[in-house]
C-alpha cells in the first residue's frame, strides 16, 4: 500500500529522479520517512518536487531542537 506525504509534516529527501508531468520535465524525489512499493517501471513511487518546499532557517532551527527532544 502506498504512503503519501502529509500538509505540514517535515520530511528528509533520499533521493530524485527525472520525470515528466503533464508540464514537462521535472523530478521526483523519495522521501526518507516514506517508502512505497517498487511500480511497475521498477521504480518506487516518487513524489513531484514542485509540491514541496524548502524549509526556511527559522524552520531548521525548530526541527532540530524537536529533533533533540526524541
Amino acid at each position: 500500500m502506498s504512503e503519501f506525504p502529509k500538509k505540514g509534516v517535515i520530511y528528509t529527501i533520499r533521493g530524485s529522479f527525472p520525470a515528466i508531468d503533464k508540464y514537462g520535465e521535472t523530478k521526483n524525489i523519495l522521501l526518507e520517512e516514506l517508502n512505497n512499493p517498487i511500480a511497475n517501471n521498477g521504480l518506487e513511487h516518487g513524489f513531484n518536487q514542485k509540491r514541496f518546499r524548502e524549509l526556511q532557517k527559522d524552520e531548521m532551527k525548530l526541527s532540530k531542537s524537536e529533533e533533540a527532544t526524541l
